[in-house]
């Protein structure tokens, strides 16, 4: 397997991989790959960092350890993520680290228990029996969205993006209303994208979405 189709495979892993259930721990991964992206380590070094201290935290705190049950499962889902925060730290610099900077405070994880509680608080709803949270449906229409949105627009631009509705829908429900120049209401409703390829842009793709999901409003 040559090492882009390893690439590619390792991306199509960990999408899977994070699940409802994972999805706090993929955002957190998120976040520590933009930091050394930031601080100058390459790729490589990234996953290397991880990995060791992951290794470590599961022999001397598991609690710390990212939840998976073997280290092969691990690895893989790891190496997507490291690969496409990666790329988007590279395409987006400034982008990415004005979104660190002034909302570190919105875009601070929660405990699962705090996630569950926001989830409940704004309409959504918990499966305690599967352990899978519910967030409110205008927020998984907004997700699913924001993911076809934001995967478009790059391809326009000519860079990539892999994230997928999931993490934006757990964003949103963590209180964040502004992602990658897209900037939405307290009620997740998309209003304007401020890094439109051309004007109109962002007005025709929401317009187009919501025909296509039966005109659905988000309310």
């Amino acid at each position: 397997m040559s090492e882009n189709s390893k690439r590619k495979a390792a991306k199509k892993t960990a999408r899977k991989q994070v699940a409802p259930k994972m999805i706090p721990q993929g955002i957190e991964a998120a976040r520590i790959v933009h930091h050394l992206a930031a601080s100058g380590a390459t790729e490589a070094e990234i996953f290397d960092m991880m990995q060791r201290v992951d290794d470590e935290c599961r022999v001397s705190d598991p609690d710390r350890a990212f939840v998976f049950d073997t280290v092969e499962e691990r690895d893989d889902w790891l190496r997507g993520i490291v690969s496409v925060q990666y790329a988007e730290y590279q395409a987006n610099p400034d982008e990415v680290r004005s979104w660190m900077d002034e909302d570190a405070e919105v875009h601070e994880i929660p405990e699962w228990d705090d996630l569950i509680a926001l989830a409940i608080r704004q309409g959504g709803s918990y499966d305690s029996e599967r352990g899978i949270i519910h967030p409110p449906q205008r927020m998984k229409d907004t997700g699913m969205f924001l993911s076809g949105y934001i995967y478009d627009r790059a391809q326009v631009e000519g860079v990539s993006s892999e994230l997928d509705n999931q993490w934006f829908t757990m964003n949103l429900l963590n209180g964040c209303r502004s992602f990658f120049g897209v900037e939405l209401d307290e009620q997740c409703t998309p209003l304007r994208d401020s890094q439109e390829p051309e004007p109109g842009y962002f007005k025709r793709a929401y317009r187009e979405w919501r025909r296509d999901n039966g005109g659905m409003v988000m309310n």
